[in-house]
């Protein structure tokens, strides 16, 4: 567990995870809407 040594890591997993968390609640809401039609 080496965080300092890679500092650039974190931003990288922060830019893949805020458009991660959006893609998985717009793939929620479809599944809902298909399962509610």
């Amino acid at each position: 567990m080496r965080h300092r040594s890679v500092p650039y890591r974190t931003k990288f997993s922060r830019l893949i995870h805020l458009p991660g968390i959006t893609l998985n609640r717009a793939g929620e809401a479809i599944m809902m809407t298909e399962t509610a039609s």
